[in-house]
């Protein structure tokens, strides 16, 4: 691109350019927000590679509707098209991956970029695809050299392409899922941006304004409510594994048989105190301890395939002791071979400790049940020597009232005489 091309005073402000750069914004913005949504899917990718070609396409086209200068317009249309040949393979690519399309899809999809690269290449130091720059009432605009009929049998192809997949896929999955609805909406989505085609006709001196950036908003607009509904990730084995491990409660670790750390779970880290980083490659020794006969102890259970809950003691990276019982399974292959095993290590390290106050109180509870036992059975004891001293007493009363009623006898029998 010429060095003029940088210096304000070779533009000037144009209505016309406001519109295309507006839009590349939001589907520049469309392309992340679907990335960190889908949490940077292969299905988010290739979408963020087709908002990036769709952005270069419009901002290279807004700064060539603001040039005043011939040349300074031709170089922003050559390099609009270091993003517009890469459209079709863009959204392919994306349709193929959202559609799980396989087998020669995959290779159309991966040869169609060599295709489109091939034809970014024309641009530079060739005026075979852009010849030159047509002046309209809007502003400057492309005109096609001789590769225009390969380019656009090319482009056509591919988004024709595309929007056949998206037609079978409405017909062959059944009414009314998820599938269907994702796959019509997207069809609705490309049909709309097929309006903008009319671009073309203004490279081969038609002076039609180009409005095609008004059916990419729509298609903006179709694409986020697609994507926010629908989603572009489909529920499989490894995207449920990955939520699962990721909700769950409990520690979860994965080793392989040499006891090295594959897979760990936020819960792991969060309990015992190392990030995932740190664990991940490190052998789980790390947690079992500096011991010797503990780890011996730990594998020879492991290895064992003991699947029922075992008490066991594991370390924080401070060293603070963990009490978790462990449940492991064995990992094998198709053909039974050993790959590993999947930890999972519940903490029981506040259960421990409320057993302990629990267990403290109850022995504290026995040991005044014991002592009152004890004060109470001497005050038993006491009661019985004082009821023995009152039996006495008793008894002792009784024999002198016997001796006084014999003396009083004694005496009636002795006043007569």
């Amino acid at each position: 691109m010429p060095t003029m091309a940088f210096e304000s005073t070779v533009y000037q402000f144009s209505w016309f350019a406001v519109p295309t750069f507006v839009t590349a914004t939001l589907v520049f913005l469309l392309g992340v927000a679907v990335l960190f949504r889908e949490r940077a899917s292969a299905e988010s990718r290739f979408f963020v590679l087709a908002t990036l070609t769709v952005s270069v396409w419009l901002y290279a086209f807004s700064f060539m509707y603001c040039a005043t200068q011939k040349t300074t317009a031709l170089a922003w249309a050559r390099a609009a098209y270091f993003g517009v040949p890469f459209i079709p393979s863009a959204f392919y690519h994306f349709s193929v991956s959202v559609l799980k399309l396989n087998g020669k899809w995959k290779r159309i999809a991966l040869a169609s970029w060599v295709v489109s690269a091939l034809f970014v290449s024309s641009i530079v130091g060739t005026d075979l695809l852009i010849k030159d720059v047509y002046h309209y009432w809007w502003g400057f605009y492309p005109q096609y050299g001789s590769f225009s009929i390969p380019y656009l049998t090319f482009f056509f192809g591919m988004m024709g392409l595309t929007f056949f997949h998206y037609w079978r896929m409405t017909r062959r999955v059944e009414l009314g899922t998820l599938y269907q609805r994702r796959a019509q909406m997207f069809l609705i989505a490309f049909s709309i941006v097929y309006i903008g085609s009319v671009d073309y006709l203004a490279k081969f001196g038609i002076g039609v304004y180009p409005f095609g950036y008004l059916p990419v908003f729509c298609f903006l607009i179709l694409a986020a409510r697609v994507i926010w509904k629908y989603r572009l990730v489909d529920i499989t084995a490894s995207f449920a594994a990955n939520r699962i491990l990721e909700t769950m409660n409990e520690p979860l670790i994965v080793c392989d048989v040499k006891g090295s750390i594959c897979i760990v779970n936020q819960a792991a880290c969060t309990n015992f105190g190392y990030d995932a980083d740190t664990l991940v490659g490190n052998s789980v020794d790390l947690l079992v301890g500096n011991e010797a006969l503990e780890r011996a102890h730990f594998w020879a259970f492991v290895t064992s395939g003991y699947a029922k809950e075992k008490e066991w003691i594991f370390r924080t990276q401070n060293k603070a002791p963990v009490f978790v019982n462990l449940s492991i399974s064995i990992l094998k292959d198709k053909e039974g071979l050993k790959l590993g095993y999947v930890i999972i290590a519940r903490n029981v390290t506040e259960y421990k400790h409320v057993a302990e106050e629990l267990k403290t109180l109850n022995e504290n509870l026995e040991r005044r049940v014991e002592e009152r036992t004890r004060q109470l059975q001497g005050k038993i004891e006491e009661l019985e020597q004082l009821n023995e001293v009152m039996m006495g007493r008793e008894e002792r009363v009784l024999e002198l009232k016997e001796q006084l009623n014999l003396l009083r006898g004694q005496s009636a029998e002795e006043k007569p005489s």
